[in-house]
C-alpha cells in the first residue's frame, strides 16, 4: 500500500476534472476520528460529516480539525434515531448537487482507504475500470491483539492484525455522477450496494484498492459503547434489530469492574455464528463469564501478514486506546460519567500547571508546552473546564505596587459555637476587603484570616476598627509573614 509521504505528494497533484467528495455519519468515535478524518483528507478534495448526537468530544474535534483547514463540511443531528442510511442518502445528494462531486465515497468514521504502492486513488479514478455508476472494493476488518503496541495512541497505527478470511465477503461501493441524476437513487444499508428504486447497480471492482475497518479498537472503547447504549450500533445491527452484525473478538485484560459490565451484556462470537456470514437472527448469543476469569478470550485466526501504513496525527486522541488492566475501570469510569468525576492523568496535570502560571497563554503555545496538537489541546482544557477544574481566568496583582505588600496571618476563637454565631462571623468578616481568604478551622482557633496591609501602621488600623469590632471574638492571634517562599 501507498506509504503516507507519497498520499501527501499526491494531494498538490490532483486533477481538477476529477472532484472526490467522502460522506460520513460519525457518533461517539473520539479515539479514533482525528485520524480518520486526516487520512481522508489526503484523498478527497472534501469531506461531508454529520456528527450524530455524540456527547464524547468527537464534536469538538470536527472543529478543532475543520479550525486547521482540513475542507470539512460539518453538520450535527440531534435526532435519537439512529437512521444512517437515510442521513447517508441526504449527505450523497448534496455532495452531488452542492459540492460538485465525480466520485463520491461513503465511509464509516472507522474506515480508511488503503491505496496500493504503484497509483493513486486518483489516477486510478481517472482511467477507472468500466463501470455502470459504482465501483467498489473490499474491506479487511482489523482487531486487537495482545501483542499491539499499547504506547501508540492512533488505533489505525496500533492495531495490525486482521482476518485471514473475512466472515462473508464485503464490499464498500463508491458512486459515480453518472447516476447522480436517476430517479430513486440510494445507497443501501451498510453502504455495501447502490440501487435506483429496487434495481441493484452491479458495481465494478477497483483492484488493488482496500478498506481498512477498525470496528473494535480497545476493550476500553468497547466497554464505553456499552455504557452509553450504543450495542444497537456495534454489536447488533439496529436498536431494534437484534441480528449480529459485527464480531466481538477479543477482550484483554479487564479488570473486576470491567468484567463485572461485560458479565452483562451478551455478545457473539465468530465461531458461534450459525453460518459463515454475518447479520443472522438466529446467530448464538452467549455471555462472556468475565467476572471471575478476566483472561484473554480471543480467537487464534490472525494474520500479521500485513500492517498498513497511516498518515501521523496528534500525540494525543483524548480517547480511550489500549489500557492496562489497573487502569481499565478509572477510565471507564472517566469516559461514562457513571461515577460523576474525571480523574486527572499526567497530561492534564502539566496544561494546568502551565495554566496556572500563563493564564493568556495561547493554544498554540500551551498544546507545544505540554506536547500535544492545538485541537487535542483545546479538547482537554474545555474538557476541565466543563468539569470544573478550571474554574475560572485571573489577573494576578502586584501587591507591592498596590502598597498591600504585608501580608498578616490571623487566627481567630469565638465565644461560642452555635450557628447563629458562626453565620453572623462569617456574614460580617465577608464584607472586609482587605481579608482576602476566611478558613473554618479544627484546632485551636475557629477561624483562620490571611489580610494584607500597606504596612504595621495600616494593619493595626484594620485590627482596631474591623478586625476587632466582628461579631462573637473572644481572642484574637495575629503572626506577620517576613517573606513569601513558594
Amino acid at each position: 500500500m501507498r506509504p503516507p509521504a507519497l498520499m501527501l505528494f499526491k494531494r498538490f497533484q490532483r486533477n481538477s476534472n476529477q472532484r472526490l467528495v467522502a460522506i460520513s455519519v460519525v457518533r461517539n468515535e473520539i479515539d479514533i476520528v482525528e485520524a480518520f478524518i486526516r487520512h481522508t483528507s489526503q484523498l478527497v478534495d472534501e469531506h461531508l460529516v454529520v456528527d450524530h448526537c455524540s456527547h464524547d468530544g468527537t464534536g469538538e474535534i470536527l472543529k478543532s480539525l475543520r479550525a486547521e483547514g482540513i475542507p470539512l463540511t460539518l453538520y450535527r443531528s440531534d435526532d435519537p434515531a439512529y437512521n444512517q442510511p437515510a442521513v447517508t442518502n441526504v449527505l450523497m445528494r448534496k455532495a452531488f448537487d452542492d459540492h460538485g462531486a465525480d466520485w463520491v465515497f461513503p465511509l464509516d468514521g472507522d474506515e480508511f482507504i488503503l491505496e496500493p504502492e504503484d497509483r493513486s486513488l486518483r489516477e486510478a479514478l481517472a482511467s477507472p475500470p468500466k463501470h455502470r455508476g459504482s465501483i467498489t472494493y473490499p474491506f479487511r476488518t482489523y482487531h486487537p491483539h495482545p501483542s499491539d503496541d499499547a504506547s501508540e495512541l492512533n488505533a489505525a497505527k496500533r492495531i495490525g492484525h486482521h482476518f485471514i478470511c473475512e466472515a462473508g465477503e464485503y464490499h464498500k461501493i463508491i458512486a459515480h455522477r453518472s447516476v447522480a441524476n436517476k430517479p430513486g437513487l440510494h445507497i443501501r444499508p451498510g453502504n455495501h450496494h447502490l440501487n435506483i428504486g429496487d434495481h441493484y447497480i452491479e458495481p465494478a471492482l477497483l483492484p488493488g484498492f482496500e478498506l481498512a475497518h477498525f470496528p473494535v479498537r480497545s476493550l476500553g472503547q468497547y466497554i464505553r459503547k456499552i455504557a452509553m447504549g450504543e450495542l444497537g450500533k456495534d454489536a447488533f445491527g439496529g436498536i431494534q434489530d437484534l441480528r449480529a452484525s459485527r464480531l466481538i473478538i477479543g477482550v484483554g485484560e479487564a479488570s473486576a469492574q470491567s468484567c463485572a459490565l461485560l458479565d452483562q451484556d451478551g455478545m457473539t462470537i465468530p465461531n458461534s455464528f450459525t453460518c459463515g456470514g454475518r447479520c443472522h437472527a438466529n446467530a448464538k448469543f452467549l455471555r462472556l463469564d468475565l467476572f471471575r476469569a478476566s483472561d484473554f478470550h480471543v480467537r487464534p485466526s490472525f494474520t500479521t501478514e500485513y500492517r498498513p501504513n497511516f498518515l501521523p496525527i496528534s500525540r494525543e486522541l483524548c480517547g480511550v486506546s489500549a489500557i492496562p488492566s489497573n487502569n481499565l475501570s478509572t477510565t471507564v469510569r472517566n469516559q461514562t460519567g457513571a461515577s460523576g468525576m474525571i480523574e486527572l492523568d499526567a497530561t492534564d496535570a502539566r496544561i494546568l500547571t502551565v495554566l496556572q502560571r500563563k493564564g493568556r497563554i495561547s493554544n498554540a503555545d500551551l498544546a507545544e508546552e505540554v506536547n500535544l496538537s492545538a485541537s487535542a489541546c483545546h479538547r482537554r482544557v474545555q474538557r476541565l473546564e466543563q468539569a470544573g477544574f478550571i474554574s475560572g481566568y485571573v489577573a494576578l496583582l502586584d501587591p507591592k505596587k498596590l502598597r498591600r505588600a504585608t501580608v498578616v496571618y490571623v487566627e481567630i476563637t469565638l465565644s461560642g459555637q452555635a450557628d447563629e454565631v458562626l453565620d453572623a462571623f462569617e456574614r460580617e468578616v465577608s464584607r472586609i476587603p482587605d481579608v482576602l481568604e476566611c478558613y473554618l478551622m479544627a484546632g485551636k482557633a475557629d477561624y483562620l484570616l490571611k489580610v494584607v496591609a500597606e504596612d504595621a501602621e495600616d494593619f493595626a488600623r484594620i485590627h482596631r476598627k474591623k478586625l476587632a469590632r466582628l461579631p462573637g471574638i473572644a481572642q484574637i492571634h495575629s503572626s506577620f509573614a517576613l517573606r513569601k517562599v513558594r
